[in-house]
């Protein structure tokens, strides 16, 4: 993911968009990590939580700053459609990005 041969163009921005329950696992601090090396690479992560026991404080560690731009909630995957201007906003500063969606599960499976 990210790379040329996955289809990365080196001109356009790379922009993760993490889909999250909430609920931290017994590999967080790995996913942070993952979510540090991503923004260190430039990659921009927009983090969306989805369910009531979202911890937004997690969400924003491995969202990219600021977390007023990039963290987005919703109390159920149904309303993810309501969140459609904030991600355009959040992501399309730019004519055409990079995006890949990530299950944090995967998350730390990917880099």
């Amino acid at each position: 993911m990210f790379t040329a041969a996955a289809g990365d163009r080196p001109d356009v921005p790379d922009v993760a968009i993490v889909v999250w329950d909430g609920i931290p696992t017994s590999d967080w601090q790995q996913a942070i990590d993952y979510a540090i090396q991503a923004r260190q690479r430039g990659i921009r992560i927009i983090g969306f939580g989805v369910g009531t026991d979202v911890q937004q404080f997690g969400l924003a560690t491995i969202s990219s700053w600021p977390s007023s731009e990039t963290v987005f909630v919703v109390p159920s995957s149904s309303q993810l459609p309501s969140l459609r201007d904030q991600l355009v906003n959040a992501t399309c500063n730019s004519e055409s990005l990079n995006i890949t969606v990530i299950c944090l599960f995967y998350f730390i499976y990917l880099f």
